[in-house]
């Protein structure tokens, strides 16, 4: 069934076309809590309040944008369109993590004659490289991300960094290399460091420089201009710092963890931003302790920001445990080779609350 209408059909005609779409959309739908959702929409009006309501959300992750391009009407008579309709079926499956449904609606939205936009790519790609149960699904991903390209549709960060932690997930770093050629040569990576990516780069080049860290920040340098691609371990790092800005500190960690065992090593930069962000949440305390004590291992110097975001998590609790577990930490740092400084801890902890900066201070001085 290809879906078609006339500019000259009524409103009515075309309300009615629109619910066939989505009837023919939903009805092989093997999962028994969307089927149900799916049995909500009885008329045109619930499927277009649930259609604004889907794209409305869309403006909380980036891309509202790509869905304002999904309200353009089939006619005059401002009625939803076809592609709309698969978007917004494609949606629901990917809110309920079912990626094999997205993808079985995406395949017969080809079928139909129905051509995706960038938003289903969007929705698609992430949603794919996001379900580990089907080995087959990354592949799917990496597929359309390179079909989105060939396109001439410039993807948003979010199915990138899908795609690129998915890939840190499951595949080696050879496997990475492969991808990332295969996206250069369709000027990605030339699209990306134009912004989001360039904006890290830099980031992370100035951090090295001034941190001290200059070898660093040279190799990172080096590596760009000889090989006209981003490293590696920028495109790591800003999976982790994503995760951290949406408060999933949990995938922040498995990120790294993943980054690990690609065999990409962090750089001082990449420690600093997991350490700052493992340490704000209690429960990983003990893991930004872990990192810092293996970055100094690595002979890499951690900066007054993330030595003292370590000693703060522990002085947030305001217990004897948590006071003599932190002594011991400043311990294993000075035994390390770590040289307190007070002053660069104050000036970290300006703003914070009275009690918090004295025991922060306690645990740093008693030390020495």
């Amino acid at each position: 069934m290809r879906y078609c209408s006339s500019p000259n059909s009524s409103a009515d005609d075309l309300k009615k076309h629109v619910m066939e779409v989505f009837e023919e959309a939903t009805k092989d739908c093997e999962d028994e809590y969307l089927t149900r959702v799916f049995g909500t929409i009885a008329d045109y009006n619930s499927l277009n309040d649930c259609v604004i309501k889907l794209f409305d959300a869309m403006g909380g992750i980036g891309i509202s944008d790509k869905a304002k391009e999904l309200s353009k009407s089939v006619s005059n008579l401002d009625i939803l369109s076809p592609v709309a309709i698969f978007n917004m079926v494609i949606m629901i499956y990917s809110d309920a993590r079912n990626a094999k449904g997205a993808l079985k609606v995406y395949h017969h939205m080809i079928a139909t004659g129905v051509t995706p936009v960038s938003f289903t790519y969007t929705i698609l790609i992430s949603t794919l490289a996001q379900d580990f149960s089907d080995v087959n699904f990354l592949g799917y991903a990496k597929k359309y991300f390179l079909e989105m390209l060939d396109k001439g549709m410039k993807p948003n960060p979010t199915p990138y960094i899908n795609v690129m932690d998915a890939i840190a997930y499951r595949e080696t770093e050879e496997k990475a290399k492969v991808f990332l050629e295969q996206i250069k040569a369709k000027g990605m990576l030339k699209c990306s460091s134009d912004g989001t990516q360039k904006k890290l780069a830099n980031k992370m080049y100035n951090a090295l420089v001034e941190d001290g860290n200059v070898n660093e920040a040279f190799e990172f340098y080096n590596t760009i201009q000889e090989t006209g691609t981003e490293p590696l371990i920028l495109i790591h790092t800003s999976v982790i710092k994503t995760y951290l800005e949406f408060g999933k500190t949990r995938g922040a960690l498995e990120a790294y963890l993943a980054m690990l065992a690609a065999g990409v090593a962090p750089n001082s930069y990449t420690c600093t931003v997991l350490i700052k962000g493992l340490s704000a949440e209690p429960n990983f305390l003990g893991d930004a302790k872990k990192f810092l004590l293996e970055m100094m291992d690595r002979g890499k110097r951690p900066n007054a920001a993330t030595f003292t975001a370590v000693i703060e998590g522990f002085a947030k609790p305001e217990n004897k445990a948590a006071e003599e577990e932190g002594k011991e930490f400043v311990q294993v740092m000075i035994d390390k080779g770590f040289v307190p400084n007070a002053k660069a801890m104050m000036d970290v902890l300006k703003g914070r609350p009275t009690s918090v900066i004295r025991s922060a201070l306690v645990l740093f001085t008693l030390k020495q």
